[in-house]
């Protein structure tokens, strides 16, 4: 994806993805990820075995990841509009304080959606490891220990110190 730079009326530059751009990275993210859920959901299918909590967890990141796409989609083209009547390029529109709350109160779900995805891709592949780590030297256990009161306690301390940034 390339950002595109447009010249706005002030003299500055503002960079933005364009909405077909968006609505088609949406569209295949979602086709990608769910053509990998449903063969895994296939394989489960052929091969029965005991659901396990990794499964489960990434079943939740895969619902989490469709509303975030979902998210992005619906809000891409209410957003290009926003965008266009900041940028001068579109007159402004009765609506516009209307979208410009709406998009705002889109953005943030759209945010926490993607940082709960990845601490749950982070934790379903932390309870995989465990799974791979039966059976080996006590050591491993004790390191897989370790990974995740390290990943817990920095999850911990950075939602105290209020950056979400850092995952």
């Amino acid at each position: 994806m390339t950002l595109s730079t447009h010249e706005s009326n002030d003299g500055g530059s503002s960079a933005s993805i364009p909405q077909t751009t968006v609505r088609v990275v949406g569209y295949v993210a979602i086709s990608i990820v769910s053509v990998a859920i449903i063969a895994r959901c296939l394989l489960q299918y052929l091969r029965p075995r005991r659901i396990a909590a990794q499964d489960c967890c990434m079943a939740f990141a895969y619902v989490l990841f469709l509303a975030q796409c979902i998210l992005y989609v619906v809000m891409s083209p209410i957003r290009g509009r926003v965008q266009e009547v900041t940028e001068g390029k579109m007159p402004r529109y009765p609506e516009i304080p209307y979208h410009v709350y709406l998009v705002g109160g889109l953005i943030f779900p759209a945010l926490m959606f993607f940082w709960a995805i990845l601490w749950t891709v982070k934790l379903g592949l932390l309870l995989l490891y465990r799974k791979l780590t039966v059976g080996l030297p006590r050591v491993y256990n004790r390191m897989w220990w370790f990974l995740v009161v390290f990943w817990v306690m920095v999850s911990f301390l950075l939602h105290l110190d209020k950056k979400t940034t850092v995952c």
